[in-house]
């Protein structure tokens, strides 16, 4: 779920000193240290991967990994919220999985994680913050023509879930009754989008409570990228917004700006190489835009923290943060996290922890274990501001 989190101050009164903001961390230079799992479960090549943090600073990842001939969901869940150590749990095999696990934190603390696979979409819920128990449970009224869901979980304690379909086609949203989904209504909250296999959604959040959502639309001459901006997180009403793009171009993420303005993800095939880019619509139609090209060939997953930075989890052959130095990206700096253990590539998705800190959280497609960079936080001293240890 692509959430934008508030800005949690750290404010620490020590003698003759005064608070100090957790916003003073740049992205830019900030210590980045990697967390590599699964070694001792043998897990094999992943498909998706999400990270959050819980509400005490700790993350939790969630991945889906091979494992001999049937893939599993499993979960990674950190001791501290600088991933010291940890422990995994197998949540759940499958003959087959796809996009990337939604992970969705209650209240009570207790994690919540839908996996779409074997011809269903499971919902695993969490017995504990850890994840080390879970009821394995099936989302009522699923339909096999649905595929791609992205979700959020709503203000009342409810998940949304959202999905493309070819049975319309157009988008539909699942509102579960229920913390636990055990009840559920499917909805369409938009149609009409022609015949292709809209499938693969993605979810973003503005900061007044939109939900907007990236798919494909079919204009009469070719498949586009669409956005479609909920004003509320039930989606009564919508509005769509059809960005004027190069032919080709392939989108992957996209933010809203807190005026309304969207970002845009994007590569383009040119010149016999992929161009990675920002786009950023200089109205809330994005009836014109301006680029950024970025430092690397592939960004998959993008944020914007509390200064308004956009940040882009790349992947491919090397993975890791492209951190902007600015609300324009004028100029960015490249986090260099790892690099895939063979030319299968690397798939990384992009999270902020509630004090803007990003994590980037990687799915190794050429069989490399699953990682986690952290930026680590911060802490003040009564010497000064120091970088944990």
């Amino acid at each position: 779920m692509h959430a934008q989190m508030p800005v949690r101050l750290v404010a620490l009164l020590l003698a003759l000193t005064s608070a100090v903001s957790a916003t003073d961390i740049n992205p830019a230079t900030c210590p980045i240290e990697v967390r590599t799992f699964g070694l001792e479960e043998g897990l094999g090549t992943q498909r998706g991967i999400t990270a959050v943090e819980r509400a005490d600073g700790r993350p939790l990842v969630a991945v889906f990994a091979n494992q001999g001939d049937k893939e599993g969901v499993w979960t990674w869940s950190c001791n501290d919220p600088q991933c010291e150590s940890g422990s995994m749990s197998l949540l759940g095999m499958f003959s087959f999985l796809q996009n990337h696990p939604i992970v969705m934190v209650r209240a009570n603390g207790r994690p919540l994680v839908f996996a779409e696979g074997g011809l269903g979409l499971t919902l695993f819920d969490c017995d504990d913050a850890d994840c080390r128990f879970s009821r394995r449970l099936s989302v009522p009224g699923y339909l096999t023509s649905d595929a791609g869901f992205d979700g959020l979980l709503g203000r009342n304690g409810l998940p949304r879930l959202v999905s493309g379909t070819n049975s319309g086609p157009g988008l539909v949203m699942y509102f579960c009754g229920t913390p636990d989904c055990t009840s559920a209504s499917r909805v369409f909250i938009a149609s009409g989008l022609g015949v292709g296999q809209y499938f693969n959604p993605v979810l973003a959040r503005g900061s007044q409570g939109q939900v907007v959502v990236l798919h494909i639309a079919d204009v009469g001459t070719g498949y586009l990228p669409r956005v479609m901006v909920c004003s509320d997180e039930d989606c009564g009403t919508a509005r769509y917004i059809t960005p004027v793009l190069p032919a080709g171009v392939t989108v992957w993420d996209v933010a809203m700006r807190t005026d309304g303005r969207l970002l845009l993800l994007e590569t383009e095939f040119v010149g016999g190489d992929f161009v990675n880019r920002l786009r950023q619509c200089a109205d809330s139609d994005c009836a014109s835009s301006t680029t950024v090209t970025l430092p690397t060939n592939f960004g998959f997953s993008m944020r914007i923290d509390p200064d308004g930075r956009p940040m882009i989890g790349y992947g491919g052959f090397d993975f890791g943060l492209i951190a902007c130095t600015d609300s324009a990206c004028s100029a960015s700096a490249i986090r260099y996290v790892g690099s895939a253990v063979t030319n299968g590539g690397a798939f990384a998705r992009i999270a902020l922890n509630a004090d803007g800190r990003p994590m980037v959280a990687v799915a190794d497609r050429s069989g490399g274990p699953p990682r986690l960079g952290l930026c680590l936080s911060a802490r003040v001293m009564r010497d000064g501001f120091e970088p944990a240890e």
